[in-house]
């Protein structure tokens, strides 16, 4: 069987699942070992190199686990990552919320100065690498409370020779077990509330720890409630939030703050999705 035959017979398939053929073709990529997508047309008459893994990883796809975990890999800004179902496949809206970070950070410090920023969530540690790569003078810590996310993150940060140091714990634990100070907090906590739409490809493959939102229990009470534990003097928060959560964090900050302001900054698609807040 060609690599035209095979992608044929598998997009049509992908069609009937509605899966993005783009999907199929990084499916392509990786197992046959061919440079772009573009290949997939360049190289049709080409023989399959191993139709039984390429069955076995289409199959994956078609019952609608995320290409990225099939692949072992995702995309982040100008970073390809390892990831598997340990972590959360990285998106567009936590590249967003790198922007923002790199955009607004020096209207609060100088840049240059070594600032202490604190990744907490890492999963796969595409935040974390994102804001070194852009402040190399930063101190960057990237923690989570899963050690198989941690390992993951520990790979990333390997291939990409990136010094960042690594803890593990829930929230701001690790940082005060430890005594480190911070100046910035840096987080995608878990967010999606009850009664939210979930695509199934999420629900069914991504992990569960990463995803829920828990109102007794989680990483925006942990960490605002707990901020002076932490901070050196004046700190900054940017956060990765649902718009269903605006009310909640409000209060939340208002319950807990003492002279601070606060933004909530809409995404690309106009939904409120951020939050920055600065602490004197």
């Amino acid at each position: 069987m060609t690599i035209g035959e095979a992608y044929h017979k598998y997009a049509l398939a992908a069609k009937e699942k509605g899966i993005f053929s783009q999907d199929v073709r990084l499916i392509f990529v990786h197992f046959e070992g061919l440079v772009s997508q573009l290949d997939v047309i360049t190289e049709k008459d080409r023989p399959v190199k191993d139709e039984a893994a390429l069955e076995k990883a289409m199959e994956r796809l078609l019952a609608g686990e995320p290409v990225e975990y099939i692949t072992g890999r995702a995309s982040f800004l100008t970073r390809t990552l390892k990831v598997d179902p340990r972590v959360l496949i990285p998106r567009i809206e936590t590249e967003e919320l790198v922007a923002i970070f790199s955009e607004r950070i020096a209207d609060y410090f100088n840049p240059k100065n070594m600032l202490a920023v604190a990744d907490i969530g890492t999963g796969s540690g595409c935040i974390a690498m994102a804001v070194k790569d852009s402040f190399p003078n930063f101190l960057v810590y990237a923690s989570d409370i899963s050690r198989g996310a941690l390992e993951v993150a520990r790979e990333n940060f390997a291939d990409a020779n990136e010094q960042i140091t690594l803890l593990e714990g829930d929230s701001l634990e690790p940082y005060v077990r430890s005594g480190r100070k911070l100046d910035v907090i840096i987080s995608n906590p878990p967010y999606i509330t009850e009664g939210e739409y979930v695509q199934p490809s999420v629900r069914n493959f991504e992990p569960d720890s990463s995803l829920f939102f828990h109102e007794d229990s989680n990483v925006y009470k942990s960490i605002i409630e707990n901020l002076d534990s932490v901070r050196k003097g004046p700190i900054v928060l940017f956060f990765e939030i649902s718009p269903e959560l605006v009310g909640y964090l409000g209060k939340l900050m208002s319950d807990n703050l003492r002279n601070y302001s606060y933004e909530f900054i809409e995404d690309s698609n106009g939904f409120t999705r951020f939050l920055l807040v600065d602490v004197d």
